[in-house]
């Protein structure tokens, strides 16, 4: 599985976004707790995602530093709440320097990431299954 997630993390991060209508929609961000998108089934989830990651981009944050993953994937079919911590194992060794300092989950900045699984602090969701 973490030769999946890397793969996917290298994808997101080498790919360029998509053009995007810009909507006037934004999170009542509570700080340290996760933004969850919910929604009907194409009601633009991933896209108002994709226009938070954009946001985060033009406030100056590098695209290395936000981790997206979308679990609508079919390369994750296989993945199950025990596989949490391997996304940030394989972030983490992917880009060390971030581990200490802040990375980005659209909406959700952390001061030291807490393992995700097994952790008190709330797991980012969004997007139809969408870990950002």
């Amino acid at each position: 599985m973490k030769n999946v997630i890397s793969q996917l993390i290298d994808d997101f991060h080498e790919r360029n976004l998509p053009e995007l209508v810009t909507r006037n929609k934004e999170f009542s961000e509570v700080r340290g707790k996760a933004d969850v998108v919910i929604g009907m089934r194409r009601a633009g989830k991933t896209w108002f995602c994709y226009q938070k990651i954009k946001d985060l981009i033009a406030s100056g944050i590098k695209k290395e530093e936000i981790l997206y993953l979308n679990f609508e994937d079919d390369r994750l079919l296989e993945f199950t709440v025990n596989h949490f911590q391997e996304i940030l194992d394989v972030y983490f060794g992917k880009y060390p320097e971030h581990r200490n300092g802040r990375c980005y989950f659209p909406g959700w900045p952390l001061e030291n990431p807490p393992s995700v699984a097994g952790s008190k602090s709330p797991t980012p969701v969004s997007a139809e299954r969408s870990f950002i």
